[in-house]
């Protein structure tokens, strides 16, 4: 069972990355995470099952991190050195940003020069 799970998790990262042909087409994959006895955080898995054989965390461009200090919750874009953050050098302007998708999603965008996602309300306001 827990083959077919780690099989199952590499094949839709492995899926994303190759058929999702669509350059402006960003897919968010959220994670929790684990943190070792030495403090290095890593993704959560279904195990060392899948950690032997993969490093999904390599397999994609942008990793951001979800940190909550002092009741703050905040996003990581470049890592401390104990975790798998990361993002393009020059993306994001801070090293934390604001808790915020569609911040994140907008500064992608901007970025490579892509076209803004516009909501329902958006588009109806058009």
């Amino acid at each position: 069972m827990y083959d077919d799970i780690a099989d199952a998790m590499y094949g839709l990262v492995k899926m994303v990355k190759n058929e999702v042909k669509d350059p402006e087409k960003i897919v968010y994959i959220i994670f929790h995470e684990d943190t070792d006895d030495f403090g290095v955080s890593r993704l959560r898995t279904i195990g060392k099952q899948l950690d032997r054989k993969v490093c999904l965390e390599g397999m994609v461009t942008i990793c951001i991190r979800c940190m909550s200090e002092n009741g703050n919750h905040f996003f990581r874009t470049v890592t401390d050195g104990s975790d798998i953050t990361k993002t393009p050098e020059e993306m994001f302007d801070e090293p934390e940003i604001e808790n915020n998708l569609k911040l994140v999603d907008d500064t992608i965008r901007d970025f490579y020069g892509w076209k803004k996602y516009k909501s329902m309300e958006e588009k109806k306001n058009d």
